[in-house]
Order: C-alpha cells, then structure tokens, then sequence
C-alpha cells in the first residue's frame, strides 16, 4: 500500500544532507506497528530533517506528513510526534531560513491537531497543548480542545499541558478561558499563566469575579495577576474593594483608582505618608486632590532604597509638587544618587516648576557618560524636546549616542526626542527600521507613523509579509514560548502601519 510520502519527489528537497531522499523510509519506519522501529524511525527523522534544531525545506513538506501520523491510532510515540510538530512550529526550539515556513505549516495543521488534545492519554495532551500553541494565533480553530486540556489546572500530573493551554487561550482572546479558570480557583489553584492578564485581560465575568475575591481574601500567593485584571476590568470590579486593600500589593493601588474604589481612600492616605506613592498617586486619581503626593515623595525619598519608577510616576502630579522644589532641588546636588534616579528627580523639577532648565543640565550630564543609564536621560530628554525652544546641540549629540547605544528599548525614545528637536525625518528612518527586530518595535513603528515617515512603507510592507520572523526577542517560561505570539502581533502593528501611511 502506498503512503502520501511515497507520492513526493523528496529528491527536490533538501534534509540536512542533501537531497531527502530518505524522507519515506523515515515515515515507514514511524507508522510500522513495531515500537522499536517506530523509535528509530523518529530518530532518524530528527536527524535528516531536524538536525540538532535546524529545519529544511524538507522539513516544510514533512509537517502534514508528521501530523498525519501523530493522529493516526496505533502509531507507537505519538506524544512524542506531537512535541516534535510543536519544536518545529516553536522559534526557540527550531531554527534556519525556512523556520517560518515551517512553523506556517505547523499552523496550517492546527485544527487536524484537535482530536489529540482529547486523548485519552495526558502525555498526548500535553504534546498536543504544545503544538497547538506553537501554532500561534491560529489555535483559536481549536479553543473547545485546549479548554479540555486547561481543565486540568490544578491537576499535577497534566499542569504543564494545562497551563500551555490556558495561556494559548488567554492569548487568542476565548471566552472558553473561564471555566478552567473557574475550576482551578475553586481547587485553590492560581494559574501561572495568570501573568498573561495584564496584556490579554478577557471579557469581565460576574462569577470570574466572585472568585478572584474567594481567592484574595484566602490570602493567595498569587494575588498581584488577579489584581491586575480586576484593574484591566474598571468599575465592573468595585465590590472586589477590599479584597484588594486586603491583599494589598505594588499593583493594588492603581487598581483601586481605576475600579473607582472610594472607600479605600483612608487606607491610602496612611500608605502615602509612609511613602507609597502609588497611594498617593491612587488618591489623586479618586478625589482630585494631589496635595498627598509631595509628603509621600519626601517620605520615600528618605527611605534605603528609593525606586525611581515610582518617581517617575509621580511627575504626572506636575505643578501639585510646587511644596517640593527647594528639596528637590536640594536632592538633585547630593552625591548619593543613582544616574536613573537623579534623572527622575530631575524630571520631578521640572514638572513641579514648568521649567525644562531646571532637568536640562542633568539629561545633558547623564547623557554625555554615555554610561548605562543613557536609556534614562534618553526618556527624559525626549520628553523634554517639545518645551524647549529650537534646537539643542548638546543634547542632540547624547540622543544620538542613546539611538546607536546598547540600551535597545531607549533607542526608539532617543529618535522620538531628535525629531522633536528638529531633525530631519529621513535620518531617523534608517535606525528605526533597522531595530525593528529588538525590543520595542512596536514603539518604533508608532514613531514612524506618527512622523509620517512614507520612505518607510515598502520595508514595513517587506517586514509584513515575510517569511522570516520579524522580532528576535521573547520569552520561554513554564507554559511556552511566547516568540510567535510577538511575531503574529508585530506583524499585525506593520501592516496597520501600512495602512495609515499610504503608498510613498
């Protein structure tokens, strides 16, 4: 009996060493009924056409073939096919100039996927979980499947596959994130994926609700996710009020601002004149009244460990920090700061007094070291620009520093500010479009849209559509790589960006 493989002419694509040709005694070897030829015959596919990572253009016609076999009954290690499909589709586990096409078609098998994230068999599942997330937006064909394979959150045994899941779930926006959800908090169990809230927050649910304030008020762990998409919800969260003062943490003031928790005022006001200047910031945002935020700036000022993050917020309280100038300015003299906290407290004068002079020498300071704060003064010179009057050499010169400098995410912030200062758009094209594959790309490609920057539409539209993949960066943790995710998003931004620029 013939099999697909045996219909493809393998000698016109390449393995790892040379023409395929091999390519249908390596399937025949898979499906035969012995286990121990099936094992060798997996082996040796991962030496012709997965070797040591890479993929080839034979590996690209391999994948249905593979899929085939992963879903037929009686094929000895089919988890083990399945990790395999989900390796190839993964940017981290797979790698060469076909890695796209091969993950393409990984994605174009996805919904053959489905019936193995029902398998009886959890080392299946969990393969199949894998695969289908490698497969990257187009696992939402298969949300029913991974809301089976979610279920079993809080059990041991399939948590890592659950979690995989659950994530793909989050990540594709379906409502089928619920009740695996559910499930787990009722067992006392806080996904990890969880994390995924903040950026994929789902739709609000009544009874989603009512257990994330069951799972706060049990003194979780794993509060500041919940927190977060109780944040991500607004208003729709308020009964959730005390729960969140309960289980207080550096996220839970400005989720009680934006759910419009009012009764958590007292308790912020104390927290701000310890010092929590997100407390201070939370009451401003709930009353209208900043007059809390210079005590709660002197206070954390005068702790061990000053965070300039929260400094940096702190700025939006503007002429409210009038109180603060003279120690301030006092501040920005002594000796014992940091690069990137000087830079805030700098920002913090100006704010306070409407006078960019006030910041100016330190961002030029800051910026000439050339050191590894320059992302710092980058930010705060950028921010700058638009208040001071013409152009400015000296600052100009460390903006360039920071575009070429080894600080990526400062590098669109730094081009950001030299347009502000006046250069010509078609000098910041060229560094933006090469940096668009690091972090902040996305940042980049508003800069581009914002300074109308038409040069910019055939590469954009190049990046789009590509098979390569457009950003190198990411991350790998327990529930999968999120690589391809970045990839689908960024290259959704690109052809938005397309769009609004026109043709050049």
């Amino acid at each position: 009996m013939t099999e697909g493989w045996d219909h493809i002419d393998w000698a016109q694509h390449d393995g790892a060493f040379g023409p395929a040709r091999e390519a249908p005694e390596i399937f025949r070897a898979i499906a035969s009924g012995g286990a121990e030829a099936a094992a060798e015959g997996r082996f040796a596919f991962y030496e012709s056409l997965h070797h040591q990572g890479s993929v080839y253009p034979a590996t690209v016609v391999a994948v249905p073939l593979l899929v085939e076999l992963a879903m037929r009954p009686g094929v000895h290690g089919r988890d083990d096919l399945l990790s395999t499909i989900g390796r190839l589709g993964d940017p981290e586990r797979s790698y060469g100039d076909v890695q796209p096409e091969v993950r393409a078609a990984v994605a174009a098998q996805s919904e053959r996927l489905r019936p193995a994230l029902d398998d009886p068999d959890p080392q299946v599942r969990a393969a199949a979980a894998y695969a289908a997330d490698a497969a990257g937006a187009p696992a939402a064909g298969v949300a029913d499947g991974l809301a089976g394979v979610a279920r079993h959150l809080a059990t041991a045994e399939d948590r890592r596959a659950a979690e995989t899941a659950f994530a793909a779930l989050l990540r594709v926006g379906s409502p089928a994130w619920r009740e695996p959800a559910l499930t787990a908090w009722a067992a006392g169990y806080d996904p990890v994926a969880a994390e995924l809230f903040w950026d994929h927050p789902p739709a609000f649910d009544p009874e989603a609700l009512h257990a994330i304030r069951g799972r706060l008020a049990a003194g979780t762990d794993g509060a500041t996710p919940l927190i977060r998409l109780l944040h991500r919800w607004g208003p729709a969260a308020v009964e959730a009020a005390p729960e969140i003062a309960a289980a207080y943490c550096g996220v839970a003031a400005g989720a009680l601002a934006a759910i419009g928790a009012h009764s958590a005022v007292p308790m912020l006001l104390e927290r701000a004149f310890q010092g929590d200047i997100r407390a201070a910031l939370a009451v401003r945002d709930l009353t209208g009244d900043g007059g809390a935020v210079p005590g709660a700036v002197a206070a954390h000022g005068a702790r061990r460990r000053v965070d300039g993050f929260d400094l940096h917020l702190a700025a939006a309280a503007g002429p409210e920090l009038a109180p603060l100038v003279p120690a301030l300015r006092a501040w920005l003299a002594g000796p014992d700061l940091t690069d990137d906290v000087r830079c805030e407290v700098a920002r913090l004068l100006w704010r306070a007094t409407g006078d960019p002079a006030e910041a100016l020498p330190t961002a030029r300071a800051v910026l000439d070291q050339r050191g590894s704060s320059i992302g710092f003064a980058a930010r705060l010179a950028a921010d700058l620009a638009p208040d001071l009057d013409g152009a400015d050499p000296g600052l100009a010169d460390g903006l360039w520093a920071a575009l070429s400098g080894a600080a990526r995410w400062a590098r669109p912030i730094a081009a950001r500010g030299l347009w502000q200062l006046g250069v010509a758009v078609g000098d910041l094209v060229g560094p933006l479009l090469a940096g668009l594959a690091e972090a902040r790309a996305e940042e980049a490609v508003a800069l581009l849209v914002d300074m109308r920057a038409t040069a910019a539409v055939p590469v954009l539209a190049d990046l789009a559509e590509r098979d390569e993949r457009v950003p190198r960066y990411g991350s790998v943790s327990y529930y999968g790589s999120d690589v391809s995710w970045h990839d689908d998003a960024l290259r959704a931004r690109l052809r938005a960006a397309v769009t609004a620029l026109g043709e050049p």
